[in-house]
C-alpha cells in the first residue's frame, strides 16, 4: 500500500498511530480526522499567539539591523548593498535575504518595530506548521502535533520569533529543506535534492554558514537511505548538489566583491573589505575558535555560555534555552529502535530503509551536527541555538509516543517511559538551579510531580495483566495501547504523564515576556541583562541641534568610532552618520591620511569620539569642575582615528552641545577643513 493512503475511519486512524503496526501507510493518512484537524488550528494559535504577545515591549528589536532597513528603504544602492547608513559607508555584517525581506514589510505597512518583526512572526509560525507536517507524514498525527507543540512552546524559538536577528527565517528555509530531502530519499527524485540545495542557499543568505548545520543531514540521508539508485550515481549526484548550493550561497557575495571597493559600502567585521572575508572568518571560523577580530573584543560581551564539552547542552546557561526536552528526545529516540529493530532489519534486507527510519536518521545527524557545533563553539550569541530547536522537538515528538507504545505489554522496554521523565526531570532541575532566586519553589513542584507519575507508571504495571474473565475489554482509541484491567487507566496514564515535563518550561517561557529578554540579543526566561539591544536610541537635543546648524554641508553630520555612538544620532535626525570603525570600531576602513582627505573636503567635520581621547589638560580646561581621575573611561576605542582627530581637531566646550554640562563618556570635536 502507497504510504498516502487513504484512511476514511477517523477513529482508526487515530488508534492506528499510536499502535504499533508494520504497515507505515496507516501511520500517516492523507485525510485529517476531525481531532486532528482542530488540533492543527489550536497549533497554529497557540504559535502565533505566542510570537505575537507583548510586542510594544520589544521596541524596535535589534537596532544594528533596524537601523539598516531604514536606510535600505532609501535607494536601491542600499537595498542591494544592506547599507548600515543612508550615505552606503557602511555595510551590515549579515547578508542581504533577511534583511531584504524586513524592508519588503517595511515598505508594505510602513516603517514600525510590527513591520520589521512580521517576516520573523511569520516564519515561525510557518516552521510550527511544516515540522508538525513532516513528522506527522511519517510517524502520524499525534507524532505530528506533538513535534509541533514543543517547537511553538520551545523558549528560544519564542524569543527569537519576536525578534528581527532573522534566525526564525533561517530555521523555516531549514524546515523546508528538510521536506525537499526526505522527499528526494524516499522518491529517488534528483529534482527534490535541488530544491534542498536551493533552500540551504536561501538559508544562506539569511545568516551564512549557520544555515550549513543541515548539509551533513541532507548529504547522510540522500546517500544511505535513497531507493533504486547506485552508490556511483548518488555519489554524482551529491556533488551536483554541491555545485547548486555553492552557486546559490555565493551568487550575492561574490557579486559584491566583484563591485569596485570604491562604489559601495565597507563590509563590516572584516579586515579586508570583502565579503568573502566575513563569511569564513567573522561568520565562520571565529564563531568556532573565538579568536576576537583585531585581536580586541568585537562585541558586546555575550552572557556566559558555560564550559565547551560534551555536556554544555545539558547545562544551566544553554539548557535553559533549548535542553528541556533533550534527554526525553534522546530516550525516546531509543525506544522507537527498539520499537523497530526486527521488522526494519527484515525490511531493509528487501527494500532498504522505511521512510521512518530515514527520519531518525535525518533528526539524528541534524541534532548531533548542530549540538556537536554549540557545545564547541566559543564566540556565539545563545539565540542561534533555535537552530537546535526543530530536530530536538522533531525527536522529542516522535520519541515520546514511541515511549507511550513501550509501556504496554510485558516487554522490559515498558520502564522506558517512566525513566525518561525522571531522567528528563533531572536535567530541568539542573537547569534550575543554575537561577536559585527565581521561582525556588519550582524544583520542588517538577520533583514532586515528576516522581509522582513515574510511580504511579511503575504502580500499575505491578498490577495483573488479565482482564477478568467474562469481561471485555472496551475498543476505543486508547485500548490499542495494549491490554490493562480496569479499562484504560493505564493507557490513560501513559499519554497523560509525560505532560508534566511541560510545567517548568512554560514557567521558563512566561518569564521570557519581559522587555530585557528581547531586543538586541534576545533570550528566555528569568535571565536580565542591563542592555540586551544593541544601544540606547535617547540622546541630547541640544547635541543633535548643534550638529545640524553647525554642519556646514558636511556630507555626514558627525563620526563616531562605533555603530552603537551613531544609531541614536540617526534615529533622532535622520541624517547619515559616519561609523569610523563599524560595528567593533576596529574595522580599518579609512586610514588617518584618508580621514584628512574626508575633512578637507568637507565630507565630515564634526567627531563625537570617547573622552579617554581628551588629554590631562583638556579635561581641566573643558571641565573644571571634575576630578581628572574620576571617570577614566580607560581605553576604549582610542586608535589611530580617534588619535589623529583629538590631535589636529579641537575639543567643543560642553556648554555648547550638552544640555547638562558634564565628563560623560563622549566629547564631541570638531576639525576645519
Amino acid at each position: 500500500m502507497h504510504d498516502d493512503a487513504v484512511i476514511s475511519n477517523p477513529l482508526t486512524s487515530y488508534t492506528n498511530a499510536f499502535s504499533d503496526t508494520e504497515n507505515e501507510a496507516v501511520v500517516a493518512p492523507a485525510r485529517f480526522p476531525m481531532w486532528e484537524k482542530a488540533a492543527v488550528i489550536c497549533l497554529f494559535l497557540l504559535s502565533t499567539l505566542l510570537d505575537c504577545f507583548h510586542l510594544p515591549a520589544i521596541a524596535d528589536g535589534n537596532t544594528y539591523y533596524a537601523t539598516a532597513v531604514k536606510s535600505m528603504l532609501l535607494n536601491w544602492h542600499n537595498f542591494f548593498f544592506v547599507a548600515f547608513d543612508s550615505a552606503g559607508y557602511l555595510s551590515v555584517d549579515k547578508p542581504p535575504l533577511g534583511l531584504w525581506a524586513e524592508v519588503a514589510s517595511a515598505r508594505l505597512f510602513g516603517f514600525s518595530n510590527f513591520s520589521l518583526l512580521l517576516p520573523e512572526i511569520v516564519a515561525g509560525t510557518v516552521s510550527v506548521l511544516l515540522l508538525y507536517y513532516l513528522v506527522r507524514r511519517t510517524f502520524g498525527g499525534p507524532a505530528g502535533i506533538l513535534a509541533g507543540t514543543l517547537l511553538a512552546l520551545s523558549p528560544i524559538n519564542v524569543v527569537t520569533n519576536r525578534d528581527n536577528i532573522m534566525d526564525s527565517l533561517l530555521v523555516a528555509t531549514s524546515l523546508a529543506a528538510a521536506w525537499a530531502v526526505l522527499r528526494a530519499s524516499e522518491t529517488g527524485s534528483f529534482k527534490w535534492l535541488v530544491l534542498c540545495a536551493i533552500f540551504i542557499g536561501v538559508g544562506f543568505n539569511i545568516k551564512m554558514l549557520e544555515a550549513y548545520l543541515i548539509v551533513p543531514a541532507c548529504l547522510v540521508t540522500y546517500l544511505t537511505a535513497t531507493r533504486g539508485k547506485s552508490l556511483r550515481l548518488r555519489l554524482a549526484q551529491t556533488l551536483l548538489f554541491g555545485f547548486i548550493l555553492a552557486g546559490v550561497s555565493f551568487a550575492w557575495v561574490v557579486a559584491v566583491d566583484l563591485t569596485p571597493s570604491s562604489t559601495r559600502p565597507y563590509v563590516d567585521s572584516t579586515l579586508s573589505n570583502s565579503e568573502l572575508d566575513l563569511v569564513f572568518n567573522y561568520n565562520g571560523l571565529q564563531r568556532l575558535f573565538g579568536e576576537p577580530l583585531y585581536g580586541k573584543t568585537s562585541r558586546l560581551p555575550s552572557p556566559a555560555t558555560g564550559p565547551a564539552g560534551p555536556l554544555r547542552l545539558l547545562q544551566p546557561q544553554l539548557g535553559g534555552q533549548v535542553g528541556w526536552f533533550l534527554p526525553l528526545a534522546v530516550i525516546g529516540l531509543l525506544a522507537a529502535s527498539w520499537n523497530r529493530r526486527r521488522r526494519d532489519n527484515r525490511r531493509q534486507r528487501r527494500h532498504g530503509l522505511t521512510n521512518q527510519n530515514q527520519a531518525y536518521l535525518f533528526w539524528t545527524i541534524w541534532l548531533v551536527t548542530a549540538g556537536s557545533f554549540f557545545s564547541a563553539a566559543q564566540f556565539m550569541n545563545l539565540y542561534y541555538l533555535v537552530m537546535l530547536s526543530p530536530p530536538l522537538a522533531a525527536l522529542a515528538g516522535i520519541g515520546t509516543i514511541a515511549l507511550i507504545r513501550s509501556y504496554p505489554g510485558n516487554s522490559l522496554r515498558w520502564w522506558l517511559l517512566p525513566g525518561a521523565i525522571l531522567i528528563t526531570a533531572a536535567e530541568q532541575t539542573i537547569i534550575l538551579s543554575g537561577y536559585p532566586t527565581w521561582h525556588p519553589w519550582l524544583v520542588s513542584l517538577v520533583e514532586i510531580a515528576t516522581i509522582a507519575a513515574a510511580a504511579l507508571l511503575i504502580s500499575l504495571k505491578s498490577m495483573p495483566a488479565e482482564a477478568p474473565q467474562g469481561r471485555r475489554r472496551p475498543e476505543h482509541g486508547f485500548s490499542r495501547l495494549g491490554a490493562f484491567p480496569f479499562g484504560s487507566l493505564p493507557a490513560i496514564m501513559a499519554v497523560v504523564s509525560p505532560v508534566v515535563l511541560l510545567v517548568a518550561p512554560l514557567f521558563w517561557l512566561a518569564a521570557s515576556f519581559h522587555p530585557s529578554n528581547e531586543g538586541g540579543f534576545p533570550l528566555s526566561g528569568p535571565i536580565v541583562i542591563s542592555t540586551n539591544a544593541v544601544t540606547d536610541l535617547r540622546t541630547d537635543t541640544r547635541l543633535t541641534t548643534y550638529l545640524q546648524s553647525h554642519r556646514h554641508n558636511a556630507t555626514f553630520l558627525v563620526a563616531t568610532v562605533a555603530v552603537q555612538d551613531a544609531i541614536p544620532i540617526m534615529w533622532a535626525t535622520s541624517e547619515p552618520i559616519m561609523a569610523l570603525g563599524g560595528y567593533s570600531g576596529y574595522d580599518p576602513i579609512l586610514t588617518p591620511t584618508e580621514l584628512a582627505g574626508a575633512v578637507r573636503s568637507n565630507r565630515v567635520r564634526f567627531f563625537l569620539l570617547p573622552s579617554s581621547n581628551l588629554t590631562e589638560a583638556e579635561v581641566k580646561e573643558l571641565y573644571p569642575q571634575t576630578l581628572v581621575d574620576e571617570p577614566s573611561f580607560a581605553t576604549r576605542y582610542t586608535n589611530q582615528l580617534s588619535r589623529w582627530v583629538s590631535r589636529t581637531c579641537s575639543a567643543v566646550p560642553p556648554l555648547e552641545w550638552q544640555s547638562s554640562p558634564a565628563l560623560t563618556e563622549l566629547q564631541l570635536f570638531v576639525c576645519s577643513g
